[in-house]
């Protein structure tokens, strides 16, 4: 349903919480659930203690990045891309119902208007590439200067 998120502010599709019972978006509710302890076990794959997003067919936990790594080889679910005819990993749909693949589908959202907003760092208008903590939007230019600051100061 719609509604306004009680943690972001933002009106967008929300659910009730089952813990608080208050009205959270999905990226809210993620994001709360991914620094919850609670929700967190050992990945069956990578072993890794990490949120636990699935669980395979005999019950043991998976971490999102191994559940998105098997659905994204996993040849069964590839299609035909509707934009550019590659098969592959269909990341969205049209309204139609026609496959988008990943590349086609990151080429047009960044060239939407509707998918810019002003940059809390430098303030110019582009393509959110993350948010803040607190939901502000950060652009793809100055996110990637924030992880080449990080990286130069936590070399690995």
């Amino acid at each position: 349903m719609k509604g306004t998120c009680a943690v972001c502010g933002q009106r967008k599709t929300v659910h009730r919480n089952r813990k608080s019972g208050k009205l959270t978006c999905t990226n809210c509710f993620n994001r709360n659930r991914y620094h919850d302890p609670s929700t967190h076990k050992p990945c069956s794959t990578c072993g890794k203690v990490k949120p636990v997003v699935s669980r395979t067919e005999s019950g043991e936990p998976i971490c999102l990045n191994c559940y998105n790594r098997n659905r994204y080889r996993d040849s069964s679910k590839h299609e035909r891309c509707s934009k550019c005819g590659k098969a592959g990993h269909v990341a969205t749909r049209t309204e139609s119902g026609e496959p988008i693949c990943l590349n086609c589908y990151s080429k047009n959202h960044r060239k939407d208007p509707s998918t810019h907003k002003l940059c809390s760092r430098c303030g110019k208008a582009g393509y959110v590439a993350t948010r803040t903590e607190s939901g502000e939007p950060i652009c793809q230019i100055c996110y990637q200067r924030q992880r080449r600051a990080d990286k130069a100061a936590h070399p690995a």
